[in-house]
């Protein structure tokens, strides 16, 4: 995934993978989990394996909207 970066990036992107990142081991299961018995409710979020509340001003629908918007116009 990282070659075809330069180098500066290349070691940056390698070090958060090293810190960051997951085996497949242990990657899997749990979206095997969520793929096997997935939540009943259309929108979840989780940060791992909790479950987050979706109130508060990540998940504002205002701010999503914004957020639509200027990605949109940057896509265009």
């Amino acid at each position: 995934m990282a070659r075809p970066l330069s180098l500066p990036q290349r070691l940056l992107t390698n070090a958060a993978a090293a810190v960051f990142g997951h085996s497949v081991r242990t990657a899997v299961p749990p979206l095997a989990r969520f793929l096997d018995a997935p939540p009943a409710e259309p929108v979840s979020a989780f940060r791992r394996r909790t479950r987050l509340p979706l109130t508060g001003k990540d998940f504002d629908p205002v701010n999503a909207d914004r957020l639509d918007a200027v990605t949109r116009a940057l896509v265009d």
